[in-house]
């Protein structure tokens, strides 16, 4: 499990350079995985700006989804940190 987590980590550090915005919201990161950690069943993500906690939020694999967006508050800038952990 911790390769696993640790897979997932390096992918998010990868990732981070990949900013984008859409039209009227904030902007983000798209984190995207190139395969699901085995045995997983979800990703929990605990988001934190400026040393604040944000937010969490479960992106779970039976959506069929290999990727998700954190947001980046707006105007603001500061250090975002992610936790991410395979359950």
């Amino acid at each position: 499990m911790l390769k696993n987590a640790v897979c997932v980590w390096k992918w998010c550090l990868l990732l981070l350079f990949v900013i984008t915005s859409s039209c009227g919201g904030e902007p983000g990161l798209l984190l995207r995985l190139a395969a699901w950690p085995e045995g997983a069943e979800n990703l929990r993500v605990v988001r934190w700006f400026g040393g604040e906690k944000r937010d969490e939020f479960i992106v779970p694999k039976s959506k069929g989804e290999h990727g998700f967006v954190v947001t980046v508050p707006e105007g603001n800038r500061g250090e975002l940190r992610m936790q991410v952990t395979v359950t």
